[in-house]
């Protein structure tokens, strides 16, 4: 990175930290960076209570940030073969008809017509109690299979809705498909050939001394139990292991030919507008090329995304949830968009 880059990017992190711990004082915030093969963490917040004294090291509760997992396991199955991105639900899933217009296409990329929530559905369910879901989806496993056997090959592919129950239901299917459980198949095809040993659901009891409290506010949150649904955001982990996944996206891995595989993650499969591109599980600015998501539980939020252009990359990790404008996201846009400037004048 170079001196006047750096300089930007340290500039700007620093103001993030401490406007953001000046806000939220039981936050403990950490930023990662990584510029080809240079990689950077900052932290903000007492580190005491942790049996580690790097940032890096610290573990949180991802959200949504799985689903990139769950699409980079369906890029893994599809590039060895194992299965097409665009095979018919109906071949995995007997509830639906052999010729089911959906596909894992349309999952991985929330155009399966499965909408996140429905008012009537979270009314209905209400009233329903000996039916257990997941806290993120108004549907269980059997009733997202019902919803898509009224789907139509005029409705599919059609509209993007972004949906907990569609990537959930895509990360059932892949770990099935392999005969394991949801976390076993990540750890078998991602994080141990990677070498990510703080990336699980179930967390070692050492792992538990790095694990941040999570907070709605100033209230302490619960964690979040995923049963039916665990590759839509059940997974956790820190800036260190987020950053070697996110190294391997950008080509960047000392294991290059990985890029072979999870680059399929990162086309263009649907166009929402001129300002939204949607890869399998990635978000793309369509203006700045940017490759990104976001996630929030109920008291962490997240984000990961990168410039392929650079290559430029971030991931940051809160355990707080908010509404603020100073958020994850935000931060991570803003430090997106300044690096290209900052490459430009350097």
């Amino acid at each position: 990175m170079s001196p006047y880059l750096s300089q930007i990017i340290q500039s700007m992190v620093n103001r993030n930290l401490e406007t953001y711990y000046n806000k939220h004082k039981e936050s403990v915030l950490v930023i990662g960076t990584v510029y080809g093969n240079e990689r950077r963490v900052y932290g903000i917040g007492d580190i005491q209570p942790y049996t580690t004294t790097n940032y890096s090291e610290l573990i949180y509760e991802i959200g949504s940030i799985t689903k990139l997992f769950t699409t980079t396991l369906l890029a893994h199955l599809h590039h060895d073969r194992f299965l097409d991105i665009d095979d018919s639900l109906g071949q995995y899933i007997p509830l639906l008809p052999p010729d089911s217009p959906v596909t894992f296409r349309h999952l991985a990329t929330h155009t399966s017509g499965l909408p996140e929530k429905q008012i009537w559905r979270k009314i209905r369910n209400l009233f329903d109690s000996e039916k257990g879901r997941d806290s993120c989806s108004t549907f269980n496993l059997s009733e997202a299979a019902f919803y898509l056997r009224r789907a139509t090959a005029e409705s599919v592919g059609k509209t993007y809705r972004y949906s907990n129950a569609g990537i959930g239901l895509l990360g059932h299917i892949l770990a099935t498909e392999m005969q394991t459980s949801y976390e076993h198949a990540v750890q078998d095809m991602i994080t141990i050939p990677l070498e990510m040993p703080d990336t699980s659901i179930h967390l070692t009891n050492e792992g538990m001394t790095r694990l941040v409290p999570g907070y709605r506010g100033r209230l302490a949150a619960p964690p979040i139990e995923l049963h039916d649904f665990p590759g839509t955001g059940a997974l956790r982990s820190t800036a260190s292991d987020l950053l070697t996944f996110l190294s391997a996206h950008m080509g960047v891995h000392p294991n290059r030919e990985i890029f072979d595989i999870y680059s399929i993650t990162q086309k263009n499969y649907f166009q929402k507008n001129n300002q939204l591109r949607i890869g399998l599980g990635w978000h793309q600015n369509a203006q700045e090329g940017i490759l990104y998501h976001s996630a929030g539980t109920h008291g962490y939020q997240s984000f990961i995304g990168f410039r392929p252009d650079l290559p430029f990359g971030v991931v940051i990790l809160a355990n707080i949830r908010n509404h603020s404008h100073l958020n994850p996201t935000t931060m991570g846009m803003e430090l997106l968009l300044a690096a290209k400037q900052g490459i430009k004048k350097s």
